[in-house]
């Protein structure tokens, strides 16, 4: 049909690219029918039950699982990787106090590019971009941490030796040993947020690795798409909820008033999940484990209420990001790091979707519409303008 005067479309459009095929990948598959969530052919949920972080990790970015002295090797590389040039601390230490941590993540990365020993190698050398993958994914729970640290006005911490990236998110959180029970919930969220087909980020960051520039701009690029309130915003805003709400006996109520004015639920819904989200159900199980633990169960409780009201009224089911966030709380993982801890999780699916473009490369350049009274006029406005007049 035409658009504000001009000739039939030629091609089809759908805003937001909403059901358009960009790509082809053998990384991850959704299936909103059976609710499934597949790495590589694995179930997540059981990677996140009976594996590793690290594990998982290597499946996304090298293709297959490793066996256990490839894994053993794989952490002994991370391990020794972690430590942030002094290079980025300085720059870190000169933003703002106010800098969002995102924001902070995002300077980061982009100062570590030029630190890296392969930092000249062209962004199509894979054995290149395989190293600098390992780095990236090592330093980012170092940067995550660090980063708030140095916004608190507190010196960074170096990073504890032979443990895993969950470990140490939480422990440049708290400046304290994490307890098992703890590490063992955020390491299995981890697994869950590391990879999720062609969202936001992840697409952003395959369209920088399309022009050739490299993995540190890839995720650079990822880091800025997740911090939008549209993609990344719902974990916190979660929370927020169910601390306001305070008690299981208010949610049901709290809920009908909050949809009969019209407010927006966060951690509900999907667009990739028609039906239940498979890794929200996991997570919210080892969550209420760990709200009970902590003789906090009403978090739990009030999630549980509010999911049940919500599949009643809307047919909508909970997301994983309803769980992660009063398991985020429980953990002790302060708001303000929830988004990068999803962050550090999911830059294996990141690196890995990055290194997938460029084996088979081509620039993205989708075409658009030009449309409305003002591009009718500009054309009548310049094909007034007489030749050799000033058209300065």
């Amino acid at each position: 049909m035409p658009v504000g005067g001009s000739a039939p479309l030629k091609f089809p459009y759908s805003p937001g690219l909403d059901g358009v095929v960009a790509g082809i990948t053998r990384i991850c598959r959704i299936d909103s029918e059976v609710s499934n969530v597949q790495y590589r052919g694995y179930d997540v949920c059981d990677l996140a039950r009976d594996g590793c972080y690290e594990e998982t990790a290597y499946l996304l970015i090298h293709g297959s699982l490793p066996t256990v002295s490839q894994l053993a090797a794989f952490r002994s590389r991370l391990d020794g990787l972690r430590r942030v040039p002094h290079e980025v601390y300085r720059v870190l230490g000169a933003l703002p106090p106010h800098t969002d941590p995102m924001d902070v993540m995002r300077t980061a990365f982009s100062v570590l590019g030029s630190t890296d020993p392969d930092y000249r190698r062209p962004a199509t050398d894979r054995e290149a971009n395989l190293r600098k993958a390992e780095r990236i994914l090592a330093l980012a729970p170092t940067i995550a941490g660090n980063g708030f640290r140095i916004m608190q006005g507190l010196e960074p911490l170096d990073p504890l030796a032979d443990r895993g990236s969950a470990a140490n998110l939480l422990y440049l959180a708290s400046e304290s040993a994490p307890d098992p029970e703890v590490e063992r919930f955020l390491d299995a969220c981890m697994v869950l947020y590391a990879e999720h087909e062609f969202n936001a980020s992840t697409f952003v960051g395959r369209i920088a690795a399309s022009t050739l520039s490299d993995l540190y701009g890839s995720v650079t690029s990822a880091v800025c798409a997740l911090k939008g309130p549209l993609h990344g915003g719902a974990i916190d805003g979660a929370l927020a909820m169910i601390l306001e709400i305070g008690s299981p006996e208010l949610a049901e109520d709290w809920l009908l008033a909050s949809l009969a004015s019209g407010r927006r639920i966060m951690g509900f819904g999907h667009r990739e999940h028609r039906h239940a989200d498979p890794r929200a159900s996991l997570l919210s199980s080892l969550a209420k484990s760990l709200g009970e633990e902590r003789s906090q169960p009403q978090l739990f409780e009030i999630a549980s209420t509010l999911e049940r009201a919500m599949i009643q009224r809307r047919g909508l089911h909970a997301n994983i990001d309803l769980a992660a966030s009063f398991g985020f709380h429980l953990a002790g993982v302060p708001r303000e790091m929830s988004l990068p801890v999803f962050a550090s999780a999911r830059m294996a699916g990141w690196l890995a979707n990055a290194i997938e473009q460029l084996e088979r490369n081509r620039i993205f350049t989708p075409t658009f519409l030009l449309t409305g009274d003002e591009w009718q006029a500009g054309r009548r406005q310049f094909h007034s303008v007489k030749p050799g007049s000033d058209c300065r």
